[in-house]
């Protein structure tokens, strides 16, 4: 479905944000 893989691009982008949050709080 074409909502499933629209939540799969956002869930990417989610993840990626947080791990550029979580590498901004280990420096």
């Amino acid at each position: 479905m074409i909502v499933e893989s629209e939540h799969r691009v956002i869930d990417q982008s989610v993840r990626n944000e947080l791990s550029e949050i979580h590498a901004a709080l280990l420096k």
